[in-house]
């Protein structure tokens, strides 16, 4: 018997996190959880007109997106004729994010997740409660075991299953963000964002971040979540066997995004 061949809508649903789309604007925006989503959703609904509603919400503009934009029925047409045009006539954008750099904010996630006490960190690592404090390498062990392709958003890796049959027009590294969005609006004519760091600013990623003085690596270092206010640079949390991993873990968000396999 033969199988099924997987259609465009079933590579589309089964992508996560959904992206946001505007049928008017035709426009389509893709992003990974801990990739500067929170910016680019902004950058999105700004363009569409929908940026003070969504901030009037609530002050984390997700809760728009999830609780009021994703269920609309402007959404609703506008996923329908994504899907059955396959993307045709769309300005199609993806922004990425160094996988060293984003695993580093994925595990503060895990902790912060932890903290609460969240079912996914059961879910996802069959572990319990009664331990709060990990170390980097620690979650990586942890991220090891699990399949990075169908687990919690927060930690999956960025390379979705539409990019079997969806091209993107442009394919954005988040540290170059601000300045390539300031000039696709002018090469599409795109609605003009005077002030673009404003969008970059949340309060959900770095209110009262200190960074410590005299750092030093810290990759084998049990965390809590309350490191979130003082956590060292990225690089800190690197050694070459910490930095292997990562590469081994997020293998294919390296190969599809032509990230530097050498950060330290």
């Amino acid at each position: 018997m033969l199988k099924r061949q997987h259609s465009f809508s079933d590579f589309y649903k089964a992508s996560k996190p959904s992206p946001v789309l505007n049928f008017d604007k035709k426009l389509a925006v893709f992003f990974s959880a801990k990739s500067g989503c929170t910016f680019l959703v902004k950058w999105f609904f700004f363009q569409i007109g929908h940026l003070t509603a969504a901030l009037d919400f609530n002050h984390f503009v997700h809760n728009y997106r999830e609780k009021v934009y994703l269920n609309s029925d402007h959404f609703t047409k506008s996923e329908n004729n994504f899907i059955n045009t396959k993307g045709k006539d769309y300005l199609k954008i993806k922004v990425v994010r160094n996988p060293f750099e984003r695993a580093v904010s994925s595990y503060i996630h895990f902790l912060g997740m932890l903290d609460k006490q969240h079912p996914e960190i059961n879910n996802n690592f069959g572990i319990g409660y009664e331990k709060m404090n990990y170390s980097f390498a620690d979650f990586l062990n942890l991220l090891s075991t699990i399949n990075v392709n169908k687990c919690n958003v927060h930690w999956r890796q960025q390379y979705q299953l539409i990019e079997r049959r969806l091209k993107f027009d442009h394919i954005i590294d988040l540290n170059n963000s601000t300045e390539e969005l300031l000039k696709l609006e002018d090469v599409y004519k795109l609605k003009k964002t005077s002030d673009i760091t404003s969008l970059v600013q949340s309060g959900h990623h770095s209110s009262g971040k200190k960074t410590p003085a005299n750092q030093q690596f810290c990759g084998y270092t049990a965390f809590a979540f309350a490191v979130k206010k003082n956590r060292p640079d990225y690089k800190y949390f690197y050694n070459a066997a910490l930095e292997n991993q990562v590469r081994q873990i997020y293998q294919v968000d390296f190969e599809k995004y032509q990230f530097d396999l050498n950060y330290l």
